[in-house]
């Protein structure tokens, strides 16, 4: 936003001319202000003295770096979101999606565990070679339930090209 040219004190003349009853038209001719400027100013700061007016843009000046701040931090933690996604490579079904600020084996598994409640556990599952799958609990999971794990190859995404893809258009923002 541009400063203005008038200092608190100039605004607070400008306005205090306003309330003794001089018309807003000879006002805004004097002063070299439209009528929508002088209007804007009489709701932000009519009755105000100058250094209440100071004291008014340190506070909306400190109000909008805080506003900037929790912003980022929002931001900063919609960027953590981790989301397992569990797709059937054969019908492209995706029974669970399950996004969450950290991912855990413990996790993996209770996602699993709901599927297979619902589904019935798979022969082979393919997954990549991150901390949560490649862990003793999944492990010890997928032995407990028949379940073949089939890892890809550290840093080969085309083992995997269909979850790749998958991923990269579900989390497209939509337009």
């Amino acid at each position: 936003m541009k400063d203005s040219k008038f200092s608190d004190a100039q605004k607070a003349f400008i306005l205090k001319r306003g309330a003794d009853g001089i018309p807003v038209a000879e006002i805004c001719r004097r002063a070299g202000i439209s009528e929508a400027t002088y209007f804007d100013r009489k709701k932000k700061y009519e009755g105000l003295l100058p250094a209440e007016m100071r004291r008014l843009k340190q506070l909306e000046d400190e109000n909008a770096k805080l506003r900037k701040l929790v912003a980022d931090l929002a931001l900063d933690r919609e960027m953590k979101i981790r989301v397992p996604t569990v797709v059937d490579t054969f019908s492209r079904f995706s029974p669970a999606v399950d996004p969450r600020f950290s991912y855990r084996a413990e996790g993996v598994v209770a996602t699993l565990e709901r599927v297979c409640a619902k589904l019935g556990c798979p022969k082979t599952i393919r997954v990549d070679q991150s901390s949560e799958f490649v862990s003793r609990d999944l492990d010890l999971w997928a032995y407990a339930n028949g379940v073949t794990l089939d890892f890809s190859r550290p840093g080969k995404p085309t083992d995997n090209a269909f979850m790749e893809a998958f991923n990269g258009r579900f989390r497209e923002p939509s337009a």
